[in-house]
């Protein structure tokens, strides 16, 4: 029996077979029969197999303008699938040709088998793939991901009555590439995709001309969609999606280069085994859950932990490991909840703070966006500060602090705190653009600084009825936080 080193071994030595292959494929007739002796000599096989695995894809395939939207699914694995192997098998492949950072792979390798079984769960996270800039490997990874999950169907552009007419017909799996160049100026795309996450909403209401009627119909979102775009999406698609941050490859990172040509067609058909034969238990699956007041997130991994647990192995700690790690340690449910905790921290021991000095705390902070508010590049004003505060009830009140000012008090604000923040982490030093603000020592004067102190951890009652609803976790019933 094979030790899992040699089956990772033999995995590897496999692929470099398929690459090859898929390389000399591309050659023309003359030109394979030149070399074929020799490349099969290199790759320790014999020359039968090598032919054998280049006829396979010289096959002719009709890409042309009459081809269907969809190309034939394989036929399914013909054997029982080892879960373990088959997961093993894909990482690997990933890691082969995309750099990506540590747990992306495990992440992404169980959301390629997601896509062949999605229909059974009730939340259907979204792969959110991003960069800085270009040339970081995105459009390798979309490519790379066509070739592995069901029923794919990749787009550098779509609209919205495409997107819902397409899911409806063939519940896809969405490969959208180059979103930066058209998501931010289509709120309602935006909207639909969004849409997709929950099974009971994944539902768009149009209305069709039938028999001379024009008649309100259903069409449905619920489909696995992965977006690759440059920088970062609107906050309410990041809030659904699992995050792969790209990055250009340095000198010692050592991947093969994707070609068109590379097939993974015994992956996709193994994952169409594993996956019947799995659905019934998938769909009553109720995985361990990690500790984390991110709800949403919750429901992201949901499903990629419900599938790791039915594969085994060493997949479940992976699985988890993964999720606490992408969802990060501090829950982030958006720029509104930043700006919470960045108050929550200048704050500090104090029981009050003027709008003008907040403001110069909260713009003093690096890698935020508070200096550079708004449209116009330009500090958070006050009354942007306001309206920011609004939604939770918060306004800024008089009150005397040696001349008549405007400010906000820690009464107004706890109870925000406690519902939409995880207890807090002990105050950090924050420099006041008035020189002005926290020291990073335990004493000081009152005059020039504010003591760091640590803020007390607001208790989370297990019977709470001040939010709405709870989630498992480890420790417990949580409350869970509201929608933002």
């Amino acid at each position: 029996m094979p030790t899992d080193d040699e089956r990772v071994d033999l995995l590897a030595a496999r692929l470099d077979v398929e690459a090859k292959a898929a390389e000399l494929a591309a050659l023309s007739n003359v030109e394979y029969a030149l070399v074929r002796i020799e490349e099969a000599a290199k790759l320790n096989i014999g020359v039968g197999i090598l032919d054998e695995e280049v006829k396979k894809l010289r096959q002719p395939k009709n890409t042309g303008a009459g081809a269907s939207m969809m190309d034939e699914e394989p036929e399914p694995w013909p054997h029982d699938v080892n879960g373990v192997e088959l997961l093993n098998e894909i990482q690997v492949t990933l890691k082969r040709y995309i750099v990506m950072p540590e747990h992306s792979h495990t992440a992404l390798s169980l959301w390629v088998l997601f896509t062949y079984c999605f229909d059974v769960f009730y939340s259907c996270p979204l792969i959110l793939i991003t960069s800085p800039t270009k040339k970081c490997g995105k459009t390798r990874c979309i490519s790379l991901l066509t070739r592995l999950v069901s029923k794919p169907i990749p787009a550098s552009s779509i609209s919205e009555s495409s997107l819902f007419r397409t899911v409806e017909k063939w519940a896809p799996t969405l490969l959208i590439d180059e979103a930066d160049t058209f998501l931010k100026e289509k709120p309602e795309l935006r909207g639909l995709i969004n849409a997709g996450f929950n099974r009971d909403l994944a539902y768009v209401i149009r209305t069709v001309e039938i028999n001379g009627e024009h008649t309100p119909q259903k069409f449905s979102t619920w489909c696995p969609k992965a977006i690759a775009q440059i920088g970062q999406p609107p906050d309410t698609i990041t809030d659904r999606s699992i995050a792969v941050p790209m990055h250009r490859k340095t000198a010692v990172d050592q991947v093969t280069r994707f070609r068109g040509k590379d097939l993974f067609t015994d992956i996709c058909r193994k994952c169409m085994t594993w996956a019947q034969a799995h659905r019934e238990a998938l769909a009553v699956a109720e995985p361990e859950l990690f500790e984390t007041s991110d709800d949403r997130a919750l429901d992201k991994w949901e499903p990629l932990l419900a599938i790791a647990d039915a594969v085994g192995g060493e997949w479940p700690d992976r699985a988890r490991a993964a999720a606490k790690a992408l969802t990060g340690d501090e829950e982030d449910d958006g720029i509104k909840a930043q700006l919470l905790a960045d108050i929550r921290e200048a704050f500090g021991e104090r029981n009050r703070i003027s709008s003008a000095e907040l403001i110069g705390m909260l713009v003093a902070l690096e890698d935020r966006p508070w200096a550079t508010w708004g449209r116009t590049d330009k500090p958070m004003t006050p009354n942007a500060l306001a309206r920011q505060l609004k939604p939770y009830k918060v306004k800024p009140e008089q009150f005397r602090d040696g001349e008549k000012t405007r400010g906000y008090t820690r009464k107004s604000l706890e109870k925000v705190w406690h519902r939409y923040l995880p207890p807090s982490q002990p105050v950090q030093a924050v420099q006041a653009s008035n020189g002005k603000g926290f020291d990073d020592s335990q004493s000081g004067t009152r005059e020039d600084h504010v003591p760091v102190q640590h803020t007390p951890k607001p208790a989370l009652d297990k019977g709470s009825t001040g939010c709405t609803g709870s989630y498992r976790g480890n420790g417990g019933t949580i409350p869970r936080l509201a929608e933002m």
